[in-house]
């Protein structure tokens, strides 16, 4: 006789499983390509005088205060375009970010970054620096997670607010602040307690629900996982009701590489019990620093 998980429709636990297994093997096929969140190696911060780097050739600096430029010659073997950078290029303008112009040196892909302005900051200016040969290796190394079980999946609810709500968050990266809005809130119910979790991110038809617990800096990255949840098209942005299946617990980003700029949760994000479902610190990531806990 099959197990029964009585969520919000009685369903046979092997069947939750099966389908838990397919969410992670769809997981492990995005993480695989090959300049996605497990390439990121690299990540500087810009001025005016040029700088260098060990895993790319050039002088790299702003100009103007607002274009990402690269001094090469074409040793250096850095192409924009398909077309050898022989001299000073500008790769990024802050006055147009969306035509920004991405440099390879061979497999080695440089995306110049403009890293907005926000309170009480000036915007800045970067390049993030992404290797396909060390995003390979990180998945040969896999991605551990806590073992499947049904008790965290849990009955919740998605309100939204009435309008947006302004936040101020930090980054992971240490000094630097992010300006968002949280556009709504999830409730559930676990161990007989109430908790919410506020959604400041997610395209249309999904939510995507930061949170911070007790295994946060200890078996899980101390910055935030995230769990994905669909959005019905019936809701018509109003509220709805759905399973919140901590089994599908993710790292973000930050969470796999220390070369990016997430944002972390609102201050009310942060759990007071131990989520032990999920995704796990990766074996070759550190902890960030405590402006990031």
């Amino acid at each position: 006789m099959s197990e029964y998980h009585a969520g919000l429709s009685a369903r046979p636990v092997d069947e939750l499983q099966g389908e838990w297994y397919e969410f992670r093997r769809a997981w492990l096929d995005y993480l695989a390509r090959p300049y996605g969140p497990l390439s990121p190696v690299g990540l500087y911060w810009l001025g005016e005088d040029p700088q260098t780097f060990d895993e790319i050739p050039g002088s790299w600096s702003v100009e103007g205060g607002r274009r990402i430029v690269v001094d090469a010659s074409a040793q250096d073997r850095l192409t924009v375009d398909d077309q050898p950078i022989k001299d000073r290029t500008t790769l990024l303008d802050a006055a147009a970010p969306h035509a920004a112009r991405p440099a390879w040196h061979d497999t080695v892909l440089v995306v110049p970054t403009l890293f907005p302005t926000q309170t009480g900051q000036a915007a800045q200016l970067g390049i993030q620096v992404h290797d396909p040969y060390v995003a390979s290796r990180r998945l040969e190394l896999g991605v551990p997670t806590y073992p499947y079980d049904p008790k965290w999946i849990l009955p919740a609810r998605y309100e939204p607010f009435p309008e947006r709500r302004p936040v101020t968050l930090r980054s992971v990266v240490e000094g630097k602040i992010k300006d968002l809005s949280v556009f709504g809130r999830v409730s559930f119910v676990l161990d007989g307690n109430s908790y919410f979790l506020e959604v400041y991110a997610g395209p249309d038809y999904e939510l995507h629900i930061p949170f911070r617990d007790r295994t946060s800096g200890h078996t899980t990255f101390a910055g935030a996982r995230l769990v994905f949840a669909p959005q019905p098209k019936s809701a018509g942005g109003a509220a709805f009701d759905f399973e919140l299946d901590f089994n599908r617990a993710v790292n973000g980003p930050c969470g796999f590489s220390p070369y990016t700029t997430c944002a972390l949760p609102p201050p009310g994000n942060t759990l007071p019990v131990a989520i032990e479902a999920g995704e796990k610190l990766p074996l070759w990531m550190e902890q960030p620093s405590e402006w990031a806990r």
